[in-house]
């Protein structure tokens, strides 16, 4: 990934509670395991992610992953050395995120 300038690179698991990022987009490589994951906030799609599978989340899509297997394992990163940052809906003022995430340019490179 950081040879594509996708870098801030870590391993993890994806936060139980939804969230989003108003200043990067993300990338989520599933390394080992399983994990329920929900997109696009509360009551968005509910889909089953395993080793392998790869999530491409631009600025503002809300996810998080409310249970997953033990040996789960992600890398994530953020394109082009963007800093990112954790807004939850309950707590982050919606206008103020609305414009940081149409400053966010698009990706240069897909980052796998």
């Amino acid at each position: 990934m950081r040879e594509r300038d996708w870098t801030g690179n870590w391993k993890g698991v994806i936060y139980n509670y939804h969230h989003y990022h108003s200043h990067a987009h993300e990338v989520l490589v599933v390394l080992s395991g399983s994990a329920q994951v929900i997109l696009g906030g509360a009551g968005g799609p509910e889909l089953r992610v395993e080793a392998g599978d790869v999530l491409l989340l631009p600025a503002g899509v809300g996810h998080c992953s409310p249970s997953h297997s033990p040996d789960f394992e992600v890398m994530g990163g953020y394109a082009a050395g963007r800093e990112w940052d954790i807004c939850r809906p309950e707590e982050t003022d919606l206008a103020w995120a609305q414009a940081r995430i149409a400053e966010v340019p698009d990706w240069e490179q897909e980052p796998v």
